[in-house]
């Protein structure tokens, strides 16, 4: 089952697939867009929708554009539109190719989420058990009487507070560590 991000990656790709072909069948960019409002995938489908409104409303492809990369503050889409307006502007071919590119790139990235989340699951599975052993092993001491004892006298409260305190911080730290990171915009406004 792939994660969040990587099924957004995934629908992303699936979605340039389409408006690829869409554009090598001969349509137009607010065309596209029209067509992507109603079958896109349903994570990115509302995002279509507004640019094909504003297009409707007489506005230009360059400040739909614009405002849409505004109002979607993603990476994914930043890349979309600023390769759609560079088209625009200079025309030229290659815009399916660098769109067929670009679904393949968000294939092999979900691939890619999808596996070091699996590797990171494990190794802080691991790191958990880790900081839950001592505890483990705290409780099996105890069951003796001779052995509880001496963790109820002298050092003995103080040495389990910071045992505590020692683990405690390890899982906050395993749990920040354990994040991957968003993707971050580079072609931002």
């Amino acid at each position: 089952m792939p994660s969040k991000q990587a099924r957004l990656d995934l629908d992303w790709a699936a979605d340039l697939e389409l408006l690829s072909s869409a554009l090598e069948s001969g349509l137009l960019v607010p065309s596209c867009f029209q067509l992507l409002s109603t079958r896109a995938s349903d994570s990115w489908r509302n995002h279509f929708e507004y640019v094909a409104k504003k297009l409707e409303s007489e506005s230009t492809l360059h400040v739909a554009l614009t405002e849409f990369k505004i109002q979607a503050s993603d990476s994914r889409f930043d890349f979309l539109i600023e390769l759609l307006l560079a088209h625009s502007q200079f025309g030229g071919r290659g815009l399916v190719d660098a769109l067929n590119r670009a679904a393949q790139d968000h294939r092999n990235r979900a691939n890619v989420r999808d596996d070091v989340a699996s590797r990171l699951s494990a190794i802080v599975s691991v790191a958990r058990l880790g900081a839950a052993s001592p505890w483990v092993m705290l409780g099996l001491l105890c069951t003796r009487s001779e052995n509880f004892v001496s963790y109820t006298t002298g050092f003995g409260p103080s040495i389990l507070v910071f045992g505590f305190i020692v683990c405690a911080s390890a899982m906050i730290m395993i749990n920040r560590m354990s994040r991957l990171p968003n993707y971050s915009r580079g072609l931002g406004a």
